[in-house]
């Protein structure tokens, strides 16, 4: 099957979706905790627009303020990035919360952890991390592009 979405310069692809419209529809969505659009995976193939789309998210929700927005992409090392995400993008309020977890330390290098506390895991952190955030009203979008089966 030839791809209608294939770029190039100057060519209308043969489909073209409203994308404004979806951004809006999913935008209002993810506001609502009973929407469909809460978990979501955005898939089809190559240049149709899927990074762009999930680029264009991030801006709109990144403008809410009482929202978080975590860009992620395969080939890192997700837990470790998804933290210092959290933590570099959170207002300044909740990096105090953060920083107040027991046995974690964040600085401009990243996330630590202290030796006396050599059993935590990511999801201990993680867990800890939401705890702050719920208490914060702070809501989390994520987002994970190049996703490989």
């Amino acid at each position: 099957m030839d791809n209608p979405f294939n770029p190039s310069f100057g060519r209308i692809p043969a489909v073209y979706l409203q994308r404004k419209k979806l951004i809006a529809d999913v935008s209002q969505g993810i506001e609502n905790l009973n929407s469909s659009y809460t978990i979501s995976i955005v898939y089809g193939m190559r240049g149709i627009g899927k990074t762009v789309f999930l680029t264009a998210m991030d801006r709109k929700i990144s403008a809410y303020p009482d929202w978080i927005v975590v860009n992620l992409a395969m080939g890192m090392k997700l837990l470790p990035s998804f933290i210092n995400s959290l933590y570099l993008n959170a207002d300044s309020k909740l990096k105090k919360s953060f920083k107040s977890i027991e046995g974690l330390n964040f600085s401009n290098f990243g996330l630590s952890l202290s030796t006396d506390v050599s059993k935590l895991t990511y999801q201990d952190i993680l867990t800890n991390m939401f705890d702050e955030v719920r208490k914060n009203d702070v809501k989390v979008l994520i987002t994970l592009d190049e996703v490989k089966l």
